[in-house]
């Protein structure tokens, strides 16, 4: 069942805390550390809990082999490339001794017959704009969507026009980057950008447009959309190996259609109206609980701290069991590791 903060209201949750119902800022930080809390556990494994997840359908081509994920999600679990699964490689991969090495390789980005190596999906962090911003001669405009969102700041970090770290100052105070006070119909930066390395932004009223801007001619390109709940966006890029130009069900289009599992992000609720990450009421009232018992000062607190996190634990793993089954579990079994028989040289027994 998806719930939201007036469900977690309405349950036992504050009264377990001794918070009146009406308090929500309060009853919202327990609910928020509660989640960041089971959301990063060691028991929640790899996929998360139930609900912590969603299924995308997104693309990428052939001359641009990069796919970023929206911010609200913390990174891919699985990937379907014209709708054929993909290993999807950590950072690390790259960097062992007797590896594949750093991808792309040598080959031309878009030359279908050329490439190397094996149709993998590699990893390459986090980025704060959805498309990087081109090196040279660009600044940076925001487009409000709230008109109540005039005079908000959102501070871009980055380099200049020189590689040089830009700074400005705020006030009295020196500070790395600079700050942009959003105006209608927009508002754009006094520096020029060469590389974007961080955005801060206040909540806002409505979604906040991110645009570069050539200074010479005038064109603008979109680099993100910042949701009014983003205050310092980041999102998952990864990088597609040997992505094919088209799909074979159709030929004429160079948008690859990729099929993604993303599991979801921490966000933190603040309102009656916002969605729980993790809706099993049950669990978060345990999980809220161990926070109130790990703040108290004795001993006895210390071990009613942990059993109620075991009985969140609990509680969560059955709720998974409830909507996923215990009998019919998915599972990849490879004895031979990356040694798969597709790549092995077999000869005729005669």
């Amino acid at each position: 069942m998806r719930n939201n903060v007036q469900n977690a209201l309405d349950s036992r949750i504050p009264k377990s805390l001794n918070l009146c119902d009406a308090n929500i800022q309060e009853v919202c930080s327990y609910i928020n550390e509660a989640t960041d809390r089971l959301l990063k556990d060691k028991a929640a494994g790899d996929n998360g809990w139930w609900g912590c997840w969603d299924k995308l359908v997104l693309t990428a081509t052939r001359e641009n082999p990069y796919l970023t994920v929206p911010s609200k999600y913390a990174r891919l679990m699985g990937i379907n490339v014209c709708n054929m699964p993909q290993r999807i490689q950590n950072e690390f991969y790259e960097m062992l001794e007797a590896g594949v090495g750093i991808k792309p390789s040598c080959a031309p980005a878009n030359n279908c017959l050329f490439d190397t190596g094996a149709k993998e999906v590699f990893d390459r962090n986090m980025f704060p704009t959805l498309r990087d911003i081109d090196a040279t001669n660009q600044k940076v405009r925001f487009y409000i969507t709230n008109s109540a969102d005039v005079g908000s700041r959102i501070l871009v970090q980055g380099l200049d026009q020189n590689g040089l770290p830009i700074t400005s100052l705020d006030g009295v105070n020196q500070i790395l980057g600079e700050y942009i006070t959003l105006d209608s119909p927009f508002a754009t930066s006094i520096d020029q950008f060469s590389k974007i390395t961080g955005i801060q932004k206040q909540l806002t009223s409505g979604d906040v447009v991110m645009n570069q801007v050539d200074q010479t001619t005038g064109v603008e390109v979109l680099l993100s959309r910042f949701a009014f709940t983003d205050t310092t966006p980041t999102y998952r890029r990864y990088y597609l190996n040997r992505l094919p130009c088209t799909c074979a069900c159709t030929p004429t289009d160079t948008n690859i259609k990729l099929t993604v599992l993303a599991k979801l992000e921490y966000y933190p609720v603040r309102l009656p109206s916002d969605w729980l990450m993790i809706g099993n009421l049950a669990a978060l009232k345990e999980e809220c609980l161990a926070i109130r018992y790990g703040e108290m000062d004795s001993t006895a607190s210390v071990g009613l701290a942990k059993i109620h996190h075991m009985e969140a634990v609990k509680l969560l793993k059955g709720e998974l069991d409830h909507y996923l089954g215990v009998v019919q579990p998915a599972v990849n079994f490879k004895p031979f590791g990356t040694a798969t028989l597709d790549r092995q040289c077999i000869g005729s027994l005669i």
